[in-house]
């Protein structure tokens, strides 16, 4: 009885630590205040949109959002967002994958000349637990943390 209740333990405790680690929280500075007026800012937005290739999903000057379908190359993942660290069990082994996301860009008029910027970025993905055989176990979206390098690059594009 002791040596079974001993081995589930060590079990339990290898398959705990070998499995999935949610992503780290990072501190991400999404907003600024320009010197420039509303209208001037907006066009910013626009022209990055543009010249960046960006699909625009909604787009309402009233309210002062654009917002896109952002898909990431698997290097653009790496260098955005963490989804965590996908793990090994006992039979099993795990994988991230299908990394996408969307952003949003809020625009504020505080008066003729000053506009505030708001970068909204949001990241997922599926993790895969996959069997000894390849067969897919479980499959499940999971949220992913931004890093701030989206939206650090998205304000600078703006502000210029």
């Amino acid at each position: 009885m002791k040596k079974s209740i001993y081995f589930l333990f060590l079990i339990s405790l290898f398959i705990g630590c070998s499995s999935y680690q949610p992503p780290k929280d990072y501190k991400v500075e999404k907003e600024t205040t320009l010197s420039k007026s509303y209208d001037v800012v907006w066009q910013n937005v626009v022209d990055y949109f543009a010249t960046h290739n960006t699909p625009i999903k909604t787009m309402d000057k009233g309210t002062g959002l654009i917002a896109t379908d952002y898909n990431l190359t698997v290097t653009e993942a790496l260098k955005y967002m963490d989804c965590g660290e996908a793990g090994n069990t006992l039979g099993a082994h795990q994988r991230i994958e299908g990394q996408s996301g969307n952003f949003n860009i809020l625009l504020k008029k505080l008066d003729e000349n000053t506009t505030k910027v708001t970068a909204n970025v949001f990241f997922n993905s599926i993790l895969t637990t996959y069997g000894d055989k390849g067969e897919i176990l479980k499959s499940e979206k999971i949220n992913c943390n931004s890093k701030g390098v989206l939206e650090k690059e998205l304000i600078s594009n703006i502000s210029r």
